[in-house]
C-alpha cells in the first residue's frame, strides 16, 4: 500500500519505484512520496557490514577430508550522492555506462540471494585450490586462499553492488 512517505531507518536506503520500475534510492530520514503518481517504496537495502560463515568440505591432495570454515565480510557498495552526480555526468560526457553508478539499484535488482551467491563462489575457490595441496600445504597456505578468494568474490559481487571487505 502506498503512502505519501516513508521513514529510512539509519544505515539503510530505500528503493523507490514508480509505476514499478526504478526511480531512485532513497537516503534514511523521510522521503516524501507521491502515490498519485505512482510512487512506492520496493524494499529496503541493509547498508551495514554483513558477515557470511560458509563451511565446506573437500578432500586435499593426500586424500584428507578437510572442513574449511570460511568467513567472509560484505556490505552494499553505496555511492555518495555528489560523488554519484559526479560521476553520472562525467559518464554522460563520455558516452559509456558500465551499470554500476547506483549500486544499490543493482544489490537490489541483480541479486535474489547474496548468502547463495557468495557461498556458491567460496565453494568454487576452495574446491579449485584445496585438492591442489597436501594437508600440511593447507594450513601454511592459509593466507593465499583467503586471498584467492577474496579476489574471486570482489571480481564477482562487484557486478552486483557488493564490496567485499574481509
Amino acid at each position: 500500500m502506498s503512502c505519501f512517505y516513508a521513514c529510512i531507518h539509519q544505515e539503510t536506503v530505500g528503493i523507490v519505484e514508480q509505476w514499478g520500475r526504478f526511480s531512485k534510492v532513497a537516503e534514511s530520514g523521510c522521503n516524501c512520496l507521491n502515490p498519485f503518481c505512482g510512487e512506492s517504496v520496493a524494499g529496503v537495502l541493509s547498508l551495514r557490514v554483513q558477515q557470511l560463515d560458509v563451511t565446506c568440505e573437500t578432500k586435499t591432495r593426500d586424500n584428507v577430508f578437510v572442513t574449511v570454515v570460511v568467513s567472509v565480510q560484505y556490505q552494499v557498495r553505496r555511492l555518495l550522492p555528489l560523488l554519484l552526480l559526479l560521476l553520472s555526468l562525467l559518464l554522460l560526457l563520455l558516452c559509456c555506462d558500465d551499470g554500476r553508478v547506483n549500486d544499490p539499484k543493482a544489490a537490489f535488482y541483480k541479486l535474489t540471494n547474496s548468502h547463495t551467491q557468495i557461498s556458491s563462489y567460496v565453494f568454487d575457490v576452495v574446491r579449485a585450490g584445496v585438492p591442489k595441496l597436501a594437508l600440511d600445504d593447507v594450513f601454511l597456505e592459509k593466507e593465499a586462499i583467503a586471498k584467492s578468494i577474496k579476489e574471486e568474490l570482489t571480481k564477482s559481487m562487484s557486478n552486483f553492488g557488493f564490496n567485499i571487505l574481509q
